[in-house]
């Protein structure tokens, strides 16, 4: 009974995530489509292979279903969602619109990834602190990752920025400076995160976080200054931001 409970929380809180991470993203692409006619012309409702309204529907839907699912699932949950769905809209919409500045941008993104998410997800399922030092761990080093991305999601997109007056960081000290500044900070995160795990007695988790170390070291020498270098480096920063998950989840 009590592994039943456990599943159906999981799920619960599972499902609410995936709604509020489409709300936020797709408002934010609702409130960018004439800059991503520029950016992203890919993109579903840029290139009308989605209606405006079909948008609005899926993405304020996904957004009363995680508050639903969030008041389900307790105090913690709800406040989670409700704190990352405000920050989020924050984020995209006028006349806030915190995204066209890129210190605040980064600063919604660093605190929804780096510090709502982990310790509001903890509340969620333990209602108690204190909280174990591989959570300190996981949500210090991401708050330096969630930097990182706020930095490089925006720097194959200078062109449509610059035209819509979003003050990014690669409009601030041009692309490649952005890119050696991102991955100098989160090369320093992960020498940090390797000591504080080894100092805390987590020594095979701390031996492996060499690798993935390593291996951005290996992108970062082989990058070039076009813009397909830049969004192949940008999906692989993703690929190592979910192996963290992997790597804290099985060690």
């Amino acid at each position: 009974m009590a592994e039943n409970i456990a599943v159906t929380d999981f799920l619960i809180l599972w499902i609410a995530t995936l709604c509020a991470n489409l709300y936020i993203v797709g408002l934010n692409q609702l409130c960018d489509i004439e800059i991503d006619k520029q950016n992203k012309p890919d993109l579903p409702l840029v290139s009308q292979e989605m209606s405006i309204k079909t948008g609005q529907i899926l993405v304020f839907g996904s957004g009363f279903l995680s508050l639903i699912l969030g008041f389900y699932g307790g105090f913690w949950l709800s406040a989670t969602i409700i704190i990352s769905l405000l920050i989020g809209t924050a984020y995209s919409v006028e006349p806030i619109r915190l995204k066209r500045f890129h210190l605040t941008a980064a600063l919604c993104i660093l605190l929804i990834r780096g510090f709502v998410v982990h310790f509001g997800f903890y509340l969620s399922f333990n209602g108690a602190m204190p909280f174990p030092p591989k959570l300190y761990a996981l949500a210090f080093f991401m708050l330096f990752f969630s930097m990182v991305i706020a930095w490089l999601k925006d720097v194959p997109d200078v062109e449509g920025d610059k035209n819509h007056q979003i003050k990014t960081l690669a409009l601030q000290v041009g692309q490649m400076q952005t890119l050696k500044t991102s991955v100098y900070l989160l090369i320093f995160a992960y020498i940090g995160l390797i000591l504080f795990l080894y100092a805390s007695g987590f020594l095979l988790l701390a031996a492996l976080h060499l690798l993935p170390m390593a291996w951005l070291l290996f992108k970062f020498q082989n990058i070039t200054k076009s813009q397909l270098g830049f969004k192949q480096f940008y999906l692989f920063i993703w690929i190592l931001f979910y192996l963290e998950y992997l790597l804290f989840g099985i060690l």
